[in-house]
């Protein structure tokens, strides 16, 4: 509590330092901008919950039908797409309160223009990253499980897994963060 509690204090007083002409009341808030601002993140709170429902069940259903030494192999390769799709989708993460913001007012030319840019900015990260993950997936793969050789169910469930977060992040990660 107090690694999470004491950075935001000590931001605070270094923010209220800083600008003395900010306020903060309860008398300054718009509860219709308040109610706006809250539906959009349910919304949008919804959407995470879905992508983390839909991360989670190829698991389940591998070692379901499978069975858990196959899913060991699967798990070792999915970890590098898991670990892709997770740096890329902070870009759209980031602009969510934006995004709420521009939806509470209103202001639809906005956040369409905030998706555009966006999405290409998501592009420009996540071709490159793609490309060099890819390239180095057995390295990669031999890094984080601390095998010396990959069996080739790994790498072929870590080229698709990461073939899979390519496509989600590029298509789906700035509309659903948004």
């Amino acid at each position: 509590l107090a690694c999470i509690l004491l950075p935001n204090l000590v931001n605070g007083w270094l923010a209220f330092r800083d600008l003395p002409e900010v306020r903060v009341s309860p008398r300054l808030v718009s509860l219709d901008v308040l109610r706006d601002v809250f539906g959009f993140s349910l919304c949008s709170f919804a959407s995470t919950i879905s992508n983390l429902i839909r991360n989670r069940t190829d698991l389940v259903v591998i070692s379901s039908t499978i069975g858990v030494g196959s899913a060991a192999a699967y798990q070792a390769g999915a970890k590098i797409g898991e670990m892709f799709g997770l740096f890329t989708t902070q870009i759209a993460d980031v602009l969510s309160p934006a995004a709420a913001t521009l939806e509470a007012a209103g202001n639809r030319t906005e956040i369409t223009a905030l998706l555009l840019r966006s999405t290409r900015l998501i592009v420009i990260v996540a071709f490159p990253l793609f490309c060099l993950m890819a390239f180095q997936l057995e390295e990669l793969i031999g890094i984080l499980t601390g095998l010396s050789s990959v069996s080739s169910a790994t790498m072929w469930s870590g080229e698709l897994i990461l073939l899979w977060f390519l496509v989600v992040v590029v298509t789906q990660s700035a509309y659903k963060g948004i």
